[in-house]
């Protein structure tokens, strides 16, 4: 015995309201995810940055290279990492600043590249460095983190350090 077909009129309504379900559903299930994963990579980019100030820099550079491969688009993890390179061994500051000219070449409008290369350039060119921290300051004004860099690059330019606050 054959089934009777469902008239469309009961199934069509139900396949609208699944499919405008679905269009609302699926952006805001994205939008959560992308939330989320920004949350980690602010936590991870937190993890880092006392290793830093406190001079683990072996420990900033192994867990940072762990974490980049993790969150490959954070710039700001990237800079943190080449940053533990410029004080750890010898040729760690040339190796530094060619990691930092290269993000910042790559992403001239993202101001962590420009972070990096202030932090990697230093007391061996501080006038190159001073400048750098004032690209990453213009994208960033009020960042704590890009404040400290250009304190810490006035410090080193012996020439400026009256100019520090």
């Amino acid at each position: 015995m054959a089934r009777p077909s469902v008239p469309p009129s009961r199934w069509i309504p139900r396949v609208l309201v699944l499919g405008v379900v679905t269009l609302v559903v699926a952006p805001a299930a994205r939008r959560f995810l992308e939330w989320e994963r920004a949350g980690q990579l602010r936590a991870a980019a937190q993890h880092l940055r006392p290793m830093y100030l406190t001079g683990d820099y072996e420990g900033v550079s192994s867990k940072g290279e762990r974490l980049s491969k993790r969150f490959p688009e954070s710039s700001e993890l990237k800079a943190w990492t080449i940053l533990s390179l410029s004080p750890g061994a010898l040729g760690g500051q040339d190796e530094a600043i060619e990691a930092a000219r290269a993000l910042s070449t790559a992403h001239p409008a993202d101001p962590w590249g420009w972070f990096a290369l202030a932090g990697a350039l230093g007391a061996k060119d501080s006038d190159q460095a001073l400048a750098a921290c004032e690209k990453a300051l213009a994208k960033m004004p009020r960042h704590p983190d890009f404040l400290w860099m250009r304190a810490r690059t006035l410090l080193f330019s012996q020439d400026r350090a009256g100019e520090v606050p």
